[in-house]
């Protein structure tokens, strides 16, 4: 606790000696929309991180049990740790150091050198310094989560969006799935791991995949707004062959069935036939919605994809086909 008051009380000293300003500039105040997107940020970042272990065990056979020692104190305990190592991290790589210069030479560089320092540290902490294979499989990974964490601290100005997407990934890789068999966490290994032989295909997937998506999906929730978080889960669940809805059914008015995939085919070709920009679709079956999707873009010039919370302008031009 002392660790995280003194870096703040440093953080404070600087901002005030260089810019005369104080700690609002880092974003910390916990307001409506900051907490919205910090619970955004931290799902999304804990999903693609659990991610990485739900491959191992499919592809590799890892089991994991549920950790029979649990108490609550040690839950709680875990957790401040996570927190706090978390948040260190932010106010030394992305607090008043990002922030000032950002002020002094400009966002491009300032997030580049945020990045550099944050992947420094980890070589480090990782204790791979001169393990040349290992600490380029660091760097590239810590490097690319550290552009992230300070792209979205000098999007936003809050402290609390890089946080989350650091929280959410680090509770999960650090707590809830350690790579041990004792330990007080939420799971651990049943046993060791086995010896297994796979495609570097498939290992390149194991690793790489929940890495490269959620840098991905978080670059682009922070660029594109909140809608986009969906798409890229569903994509991503494609990949791991879970699917999405291809097997729906739906009813048409003389009773036979239509699946979701033959109405997106429909749609796509009618839609290049008539050379429609966008369009909404929702379907009912027995007065409850059944299917609701977007096509195309509300903007073309600007390559804007229209989404079901566009707001689009209507004619009432069932009256004529009616008729």
């Amino acid at each position: 606790m002392l660790q995280l008051v003194g870096l703040l009380a440093i953080s404070w000293l600087l901002i005030w000696f260089l810019e005369k300003g104080n700690l609002t500039v880092l974003g910390l105040t916990p307001t409506a929309s900051r907490l919205k997107y910090f619970a955004i940020f931290f799902i999304v970042s804990a999903i693609f991180s659990a991610t990485t272990f739900l491959l191992r065990m499919h592809f590799v056979k890892e089991e994991y049990v549920f950790t029979k020692s649990l108490t609550a104190s040690n839950v709680l305990l875990e957790i401040w740790y996570q927190f706090r190592t978390v948040l260190t991290e932010e106010l030394l790589c992305r607090g008043a150091l990002l922030y000032l210069l950002i002020k002094k030479i400009g966002q491009t560089k300032a997030v580049l050198i945020s990045s550099l320092i944050f992947a420094v540290l980890h070589w480090i902490n990782a204790g791979v310094w001169g393990d040349i294979t290992q600490m380029i499989i660091v760097f590239g990974f810590t490097f690319a989560m550290g552009l992230l964490l300070a792209y979205s601290y000098a999007r936003t100005f809050s402290l609390l969006i890089p946080f989350g997407i650091h929280f959410g990934w680090n509770l999960i890789q650090n707590y809830i799935f350690p790579e041990t068999t004792t330990g007080n966490h939420i799971f651990i290994l049943a046993t060791p791991p086995p010896t297994v032989t796979i495609s570097y295909v498939t290992f390149f997937i194991m690793i790489l995949l929940p890495k490269v998506f959620v840098l991905l999906s978080d670059y682009l929730i922070i660029k594109q707004h909140k809608q986009v978080v969906l798409k890229l889960l569903i994509a991503f669940l494609f990949l791991l062959n879970i699917g999405y809805g291809q097997n729906q059914q739906i009813s048409r008015l003389k009773g036979s069935k239509i699946s979701t995939s033959k109405i997106d085919e429909v749609v796509k070709r009618q839609m290049d036939t008539a050379n429609v920009q966008g369009l909404d679709l929702a379907i009912l079956n027995d007065k409850k919605i059944t299917f609701i999707k977007s096509y195309g873009f509300k903007n073309k010039v600007k390559n804007e994809l229209l989404d079901t919370n566009s707001v689009l302008y209507f004619a009432a031009f069932c009256k004529a086909v009616i008729a």
